[in-house]
């Protein structure tokens, strides 16, 4: 629904900090689906891409898709009708033909699920055509589609799953811990049998962020807070703004 040109402008700026995140060694945190970053290369997306934003409208198609028998086609429509109109994601439903309420027949079944799925795209155009003139502005067109889109969104956004192996590459230790230290190793045993979700909460606490950069180098420094006994905890930090 964010159609106006304030609105596009600001699509625009976002798709600009993902062309330099891409430069710049993933620097911004984005969960966003596929359908984003294939259209950002350009490839051809379809109901799989659907399905990650509105599950029910990407069965509906495969089920049409599915009857092959105009029997029961006709048994089916009858208890659940088909018609020319589609409902959106905000829960708008538009008209895909003159008149929306006529059922779909059974021949017209592949022009239907073409339709739909070329309509419910377009509700996303201009927005995603603001977020690529913004990206291309600052990452090569021709240097992008090298890239499928899981590289490209590692390369803009670092890698959503925490690695415990980069995260001790990138360790720092000051004060009495070293990588030999039995606190260190306890560490690291329990960052291990944490979870995703719990790596990433760790991440973003001792680091403001829950991704790491697709190639990170900032070091992530722990420290024994001037000595290690039973009665001190150690801090980790990737800078002295975010100390834990």
């Amino acid at each position: 629904a964010c159609v106006t040109s304030a609105e596009l402008e600001r699509f625009t700026f976002v798709g600009a900090l993902m062309g330099a995140a891409a430069r710049f060694n993933g620097f911004m945190e984005l969960d966003l689906p596929a359908l984003v970053w294939r259209q950002i290369l350009g490839e051809q997306v379809g109901v799989r891409e659907i399905y990650a934003i509105d599950a029910d409208i990407a069965s509906h198609l495969e089920a049409v898709s599915a009857i092959d028998n105009e029997d029961v086609w006709n048994a089916q429509t009858e208890i659940n009708p088909v018609c020319w109109s589609i409902r959106f994601v905000d829960g708008t439903v538009s008209a895909l033909r003159a008149n929306s309420e006529r059922r779909v027949g059974y021949s017209e079944r592949a022009e239907y699920v073409a339709t739909v799925e070329r309509v419910w795209l377009e509700q996303f155009k201009p927005q995603i055509d603001a977020i690529c003139a913004g990206f291309n502005s600052n990452f090569p067109v021709t240097v992008a589609r090298l890239q499928t889109w899981r590289e490209l969104e590692r390369s803009v956004c670092g890698v959503s799953d925490v690695s415990v192996d980069a995260l001790q590459r990138i360790a720092k230790y000051e004060g009495s811990y070293s990588a030999d230290s039995d606190y260190i190793k306890m560490f690291w045993k329990c960052v291990r049998e944490m979870t995703g979700t719990q790596r990433r909460q760790l991440l973003g606490f001792c680091w403001g962020r829950s991704r790491l950069p697709a190639n990170p180098t900032e070091p992530f420094t722990i420290d024994s807070q001037g000595g290690a006994d039973d009665h001190k905890l150690p801090q980790s930090h990737t800078c002295c703004e975010f100390d834990c």
